[in-house]
């Protein structure tokens, strides 16, 4: 049987993002992380405030006004 960590797919998807990292700040690359993460795991996006709801707010201390402010 083949062990997979349960942080491989964030571990994953971090590296790939890392890439794009000059793009953003620091704070603005954490939230990208993030939804990206979550778009991912939900496989459906009907709001931000789904996202948030169901994702984001469980697993991180990010506002959903911080959400709307990194997509305007």
């Amino acid at each position: 049987m083949i062990s997979i960590s349960k942080n491989s797919i964030k571990q994953t998807l971090k590296q790939y993002l890392y890439e794009y990292r000059h793009i953003f700040k620091k704070r603005s690359f954490n939230i990208f992380y993030w939804l990206i993460l979550s778009i991912l795991a939900l496989e459906e996006v009907r709001s931000i405030k789904f996202i948030y709801d169901n994702f984001i707010k469980k697993y991180t201390v990010k506002t959903l006004n911080s959400l709307y402010y990194f997509l305007s």
